[in-house]
């Protein structure tokens, strides 16, 4: 039996447990922004927005 059509194209990448964080900054939950300090700035973004996933619909509150 052959494999699936999405099983013969896939791509295996190594899996990665900690994210590439920019050097020297920090994230702030409030602004959901990686910030650095004596910049003045911010700087661009590199990973993923610091979400809290609950399960919940949050739409119209």
């Amino acid at each position: 039996m052959t494999d699936h059509v999405l099983i013969q194209l896939a791509v295996r990448r190594p899996h990665v447990n900690a994210p590439t964080l920019p050097e020297g900054a920090t994230y702030d939950t409030i602004s959901g922004c990686w910030q650095t300090r004596g910049e003045g700035g911010l700087t661009p973004m590199s990973t993923k927005k610091n979400d809290i996933e609950t399960g919940e619909d949050m739409k119209g509150e």
